[in-house]
């Protein structure tokens, strides 16, 4: 009877057909997966979704299953939810790296809010932070500009309800934000987040439209870096950040007060190749006087010879080494023109009698560059040019490159009438499509 007991039961033959398709569902890297898994049927971003969810041991050992789930750090995960959550969502985005420093040090994440609205937000090493915004309702109102304009304070001092999250050693590490196209319905949002970075170095604001004045706190004391680009109403710019040594813009021409920063600033970028927004000579004047400290310089030569006529309470301003009006570090220029007719040329030699330290020269051609005549008279009017002799230039001037010139004459005139002004042995060199 006990041996009855001990008698194996016989198995039955297994079919050999679904034995096949079992050895046939195998992942990328070749290791065989169970064919009643729900888990690994489920979308890419729900998976993505559950894993940021998990600890960290976990997430680790998921990680080396196979090729398809290491990579889901590596796909975008998408999400839906409202405006309001966005600051909180976001912050969330740092902690599986303060977590997990063996994870990948790229995230990036989709939040879908509002209907057809969308943010992505990107993370890099730790350090950076990319916000992107898109959709057709964030421009505002679309039959209403006062919703369509709005100005934007960043002071960092926010109130407790306002930051959804408190700050972390890891928000502390943030360097690097860009911020494109925030609007009048997301800036609320977009300010939470920034409060928290109190050690950011580098800040970029890029295609906001509506934003029409601009302030940036001295709270951010790193604050090293500021760069504005194609923010055409933008008609003032307020900055208080003592340690602010770079500032680039791109766009309108812009009333722009650097307060503390006025001494730090060594390398000033402003390209107001689209033109003026308002025609008042103390706009020109000040941005002028107010970059006079930086070693590198890039502008526009039409600011020079806007006709004093079309200003308003405009005189004429000589520029002279006696006054405060003098780029005595300036190193390095760069001259931005649409052409260079003889008046242009003039200009630009009285602009560079006044930058004695100057020792590098570039001057590049762009026809799409806003121009004007002088008719009547510029408001920056030189000196008479012809006394000028070689002794009122920069000693120290050897370098001068010449680009993007269309017309070979027009650059051979140019290149004799600076060796005839400009005092020692000249280098130039030539970047110009007529060679090509």
């Amino acid at each position: 009877m006990a041996k009855k007991l001990r008698k194996k039961k016989k198995r039955k033959p297994r079919n050999r057909k679904h034995t096949e398709e079992n050895h046939s569902e195998t992942n990328d890297d070749g290791i065989r997966s169970l064919p009643d898994d729900p888990i690994s049927s489920l979308p890419d971003d729900i998976l993505s979704h559950i894993i940021s969810l998990l600890p960290v041991e976990s997430v680790v050992r998921i990680s080396f299953l196979s090729k398809h789930w290491r990579n889901l750090w590596n796909k975008p995960l998408e999400l839906k939810v409202t405006l309001k959550h966005i600051p909180y969502l976001v912050m969330e985005l740092f902690d599986p790296y303060d977590r997990n420093p063996l994870l990948p040090r790229h995230r990036e994440v989709w939040f879908r809010f509002e209907k057809s609205n969308l943010l992505v937000a990107t993370i890099e090493d730790n350090q950076k932070l990319d916000l992107k915004f898109s959709g057709e309702s964030l421009s505002g109102h679309k039959n209403s500009s006062y919703f369509y304009c709005y100005d934007w304070i960043l002071v960092g001092d926010l109130p407790d309800f306002y930051i959804m999250k408190p700050v972390s050693s890891l928000h502390l590490a943030i360097k690097v934000v860009n911020l494109t196209s925030v609007s009048c319905v997301t800036e609320y949002e977009v300010s939470s987040v920034l409060s928290s970075f109190r050690n950011l170095e580098s800040l970029q604001i890029a295609e906001c439209n509506g934003l029409r004045s601009l302030i940036i706190g001295s709270c951010f004391l790193s604050l090293t870096s500021l760069i504005i680009l194609d923010c055409l109403e933008l008609t003032s710019v307020h900055t208080f950040n003592e340690n602010l040594k770079r500032f680039c813009f791109r766009g309108k021409l812009t009333r722009i007060w650097f307060f503390d920063s006025i001494y730090s600033l060594e390398i000033a970028n402003v390209d107001y190749r689209k033109g003026p927004t308002c025609l008042r000579q103390s706009i020109f004047l000040q941005n002028l006087l107010d970059l006079r400290n930086v070693k590198i310089l890039t502008i526009c030569g039409w600011i020079f010879n806007m006709p004093i006529k079309e200003l308003i309470w405009c005189e004429y301003y000589r520029p002279s080494l006696e006054d405060g009006f003098v780029y005595k570090n300036l190193k390095e220029l760069r001259w931005i023109e649409s052409s260079m007719e003889s008046y242009k040329i003039d200009t630009m030699l009285s602009f560079l009698h006044i930058c004695p330290s100057l020792e590098k020269l570039f001057i590049t051609m762009d026809p799409t560059c806003y121009s004007c005549s002088t008719e009547g008279g510029s408001w920056f009017r030189p000196d008479d040019i012809s006394i000028l002799s070689k002794a009122c230039f920069s000693n120290q001037l050897r370098v001068i490159e010449l680009e993007n010139f269309t017309n070979q004459h027009d650059e051979i005139a140019l290149a004799d009438r600076l060796c005839e002004v400009v005092p020692g042995e000249l280098v130039f060199i030539l970047q110009s499509k007529w060679q090509h």
